[in-house]
């Protein structure tokens, strides 16, 4: 059982060390295939310069090749990920849900560090998550365990309705209200949980971002015209109904509704 905690942890890093690669790069439009190179000078970085965590305390967060400063995100996401890894191998074990589960929540982390670094949630991660979620779902592999017809309009009509709203706003005030990534963003959410568990997510997003965008006006760090990355709340909202539906087995909508 060690041994098996020990391999979880340690593809938790190494799907960490991945996640920086992705968050870094898809934005960019970059490819993710070419090796690593320091953010500051662009050298190669050696292959044991880029051990997830420990090359980080080695080199004290300085790099090797300029000494200067590396992002704590590194080592930041490499942890996060492997403690999500390994949360769902203790609840789930080995299993064809945990690997499931643990993509969509791969998924959210990524679409949560690109949007709130950039301000960008690329199609290169919203088209292949949502079309995989087409794919499990009819195949009745979906962790969530919901029927085609449910996961088909749980992503087309929010993603409809956030278009429209995205348009209506453009029309009204001049600007977009919601980026188009947030209009792809909640359809793949839709495409994995399902109607009513994207509506849960879409209310829940939507009361933490104005009261995130609230606190952060009245404290004179962010001016009303100026814009949230709301894709960051989509994704803390779809990670607690995960942790709600699978966890818990607890249906909110249930308890709005009746």
């Amino acid at each position: 059982m060690v041994l098996e905690y020990v391999i979880v942890i340690l593809l938790g890093l190494s799907f960490g060390s991945f996640a920086n690669v992705c968050i870094n790069r898809l934005p960019k439009g970059n490819s993710i295939l070419f090796s690593s190179r320091c953010e500051h000078c662009q050298s190669k970085i050696r292959s044991y310069d880029n051990i997830p965590v420990l090359s980080f305390l080695f080199l004290k967060g300085l790099s090797r090749c300029c000494n200067k400063k590396i992002s704590i995100q590194y080592p930041l996401i490499e942890l996060i990920t492997a403690i999500l890894l390994f949360v769902i191998f203790l609840n789930f074990g080995i299993s064809t849900s945990s690997v499931l589960i643990f993509v969509f929540l791969f998924s959210l982390l990524l679409i949560f560090m690109t949007d709130f670094k950039e301000y960008i949630i690329p199609n290169a991660i919203t088209y292949p998550f949502a079309a995989l979620a087409l794919i499990i779902t009819f195949f009745e592999i979906n962790p969530f365990g919901i029927s085609l017809l449910n996961s088909i309009l749980g992503g087309v009509i929010p993603g409809i309705l956030f278009f429209l709203i995205s348009k209506g706003f453009l029309v009204l005030r001049k600007k977009e209200g919601l980026g188009m990534g947030d209009v792809k963003m909640i359809a793949m959410v839709g495409f994995w949980v399902g109607m009513q568990s994207t509506l849960i997510v879409i209310v829940i997003s939507s009361l933490a971002g104005i009261l995130w965008g609230v606190i952060l006006i009245v404290f004179k760090y962010l001016k009303a015209s100026q814009y949230l990355p709301y894709g960051c709340f989509i994704s803390i909202a779809s990670v607690l109904v995960t942790y709600l539906d699978l966890w818990l087995k607890f249906n909110i909508f249930h308890y709005l509704v009746f």
